[in-house]
């Protein structure tokens, strides 16, 4: 390296560098210094600082996804909650709605009852006459479409014999008895009429002594309904999905297997 040195012109001089051809004075060492050390820190920063950056800007996007399916997690966990208390409390009105139907034990002991009330009223229980078929599954709409084949009918034929007074208090026994027992084709018919009366020598009239005495007969049919039990509503669902699979998605009937030739 050629370099050389020179007096300075003024001030009793100093030493002062000649670097190819530039003249080095102490400005112009301390310009190169700062020239290098800001390389040095674009260096720095280039190679440790950028990857860090590059590394932060991957770690918080990977946080924000994170966050994102823990929110998602949150969301799915509040609606299987939700449809588990729509299951509890549909579960519940259900048990309630059960809860209004006659047992089967109480559709057994229907004629003692009946002939119960009736007997602790002094009338008197002429028919009692079941159906034949038994209880028969609803599917007619009679009781609204919600509840087609999920209850049912029982029909059963009464009659009974009383007076005014006591018809009417049967009746009401009858209503009251259980909630799901409906009455259908109600009519009576007056089987006598008594009116007891005694001859008035003091106006010469016959008049009438106390209340009539009537005997009405009485006729309904008694409708009965129950519930489907679990056992026949999966039995229901069972025969259902082996129908839907059986059957063509176009609704027609499965071709049938042409037989071999003899």
């Amino acid at each position: 390296m050629a370099y050389s040195q020179t007096q300075g012109a003024a001030g009793g001089g100093g030493d002062e560098m000649v670097l190819f051809g530039l003249t080095v004075t102490p400005g112009v060492i301390g310009g190169i210094i700062a020239v290098a050390g800001l390389a040095g820190a674009i260096a720095l920063t280039v190679q440790l600082v950028l990857p860090k950056n590059e590394e932060y800007v991957a770690l918080k996007t990977q946080l924000q996804e994170k966050q994102e399916q823990l929110a998602r997690v949150e969301e799915e966990r509040k609606r299987v909650a939700d449809i588990l208390q729509r299951l509890e409390d549909a579960k519940a009105v259900q048990e309630r709605v059960l809860a209004l139907f006659p047992k089967q034990e109480t559709v057994a002991v229907l004629p003692i009852d009946l002939n119960r009330m009736i007997s602790e009223q002094y009338g008197r229980l002429t028919r009692f006459e079941p159906s034949a078929e038994g209880p028969i599954l609803v599917n007619d709409s009679s009781w609204g479409a919600a509840v087609n084949g999920k209850i049912k009918q029982q029909t059963v034929n009464v009659a009974f014999e009383g007076d005014f007074d006591q018809t009417g208090n049967i009746l009401r026994k009858i209503e009251r008895y259980q909630s799901m027992l409906a009455i259908d084709n109600l009519s009576s018919e007056l089987l006598m009429s008594n009116q007891p009366v005694r001859f008035n020598p003091a106006n010469g009239q016959i008049e009438p002594q106390g209340a009539p005495k009537v005997r009405l007969s009485t006729g309904f049919t008694l409708k009965v309904l129950t519930p489907v039990s679990a056992e026949e509503l999966a039995a229901q669902a069972e025969a259902s999905e082996a129908a839907a699979e059986g059957a063509p998605a176009d609704g027609t009937a499965p071709a049938a297997t042409p037989s071999p030739s003899p």
